[in-house]
């Protein structure tokens, strides 16, 4: 498995340098609007013990920017509630994970206990702009101004990364303008460009020279992240492999609890199953 890894990456160097092209152009999900966004029940397919109540669902353009943002709860109970910020994966927009993760994280603790929020990063779904590090930041600064703006504190502010999601999730924890979480949860997390590049490589090559994502490197950013950890992977994972997220949590230092899965790829929901997953994370958020 790692010689087909090695020669995967040494062939992405290969592409970018010899072609002038960008790794983003090479392994992101193709980024395109949608013509309309659908959280509904009836979009999702998922057991319809986690449908949720389509009321609570508020969808709404946020930021200088005016990308898309998504929240699943009562907004105007958001000064008493705790609250989910989930930063998606590498798919095209938020309804690629509706019944993936938000619509399971609406059941965390018991039905709609918790509120959710998430977004679609400039460059995704409906989301104009460039995605790059900065703007992923950003956006995901201005989800956190928005909650605060609504009354909430830190103490009940969680941010979840999912894959290439981690990268907002943990620079969400460590360079907030506002709210600093003290919760953080990582689902299967891509470490960044720079260390899978030259881990796989072997060679000291700076993630700019490829990807617009830069030299975020999440291993060494969680380093200063001042709260509780849950990560999530499975041993088969071969997009994101184990070890990568391994970098990841054993750079952090503080209370950690790591969630391996024996079996199964880059779903760790998938193996444990909803029901198992959900409350994983509502011990970890009530402890």
């Amino acid at each position: 498995m790692h010689y087909k890894r090695l020669f995967f990456w040494h062939l992405i160097l290969i592409c970018t340098l010899q072609f002038s092209c960008r790794i983003d152009e090479l392994v992101l999900s193709e980024q395109e609007g949608v013509s309309e966004y659908d959280f509904t029940n009836a979009a999702a397919d998922i057991d319809s013990a986690y449908f949720i109540d389509e009321s609570l669902v508020n969808l709404f353009e946020l930021g200088t920017s005016k990308f898309w943002a998504l929240y699943l709860g009562d907004i105007s109970q958001i000064e008493n509630d705790t609250v989910i910020l989930y930063c998606h994966g590498n798919g095209k927009d938020m309804d690629s994970f509706w019944d993936y993760h938000i619509m399971p994280l609406a059941h965390v603790g018991g039905k709609h206990r918790y509120g959710v929020m998430a977004l679609d990063y400039r460059g995704f779904g409906n989301s104009e702009g460039e995605f790059n590090t900065d703007n992923f930041i950003e956006d995901v600064n201005a989800c956190i101004e928005w909650l605060k703006g609504q009354g909430l504190t830190e103490e009940r502010l969680v941010i979840m990364g999912n894959s290439l999601g981690a990268m907002p999730a943990v620079h969400g924890c460590t360079r907030s303008t506002s709210l600093m979480s003290s919760k953080l949860i990582l689902d299967a997390p891509f470490p960044g460009i720079t260390p899978v590049l030259q881990g796989e490589t072997g060679l000291s090559l700076s993630g700019s020279t490829l990807s617009d994502f830069g030299d975020a490197d999440n291993a060494k950013e969680i380093e200063s992240f001042k709260g509780s950890l849950l990560w999530f992977h499975c041993k088969d994972d071969e997009t994101v492999p184990l070890n990568h997220g391994k970098t990841i949590y054993d750079s952090f230092d503080g209370d950690k609890t790591a969630i391996i899965c024996e079996t199964g790829d880059h779903a760790p929901i998938d193996f444990l199953g909803i029901k198992e997953y959900i409350l994983e994370v509502a011990k970890f958020i009530q402890k």
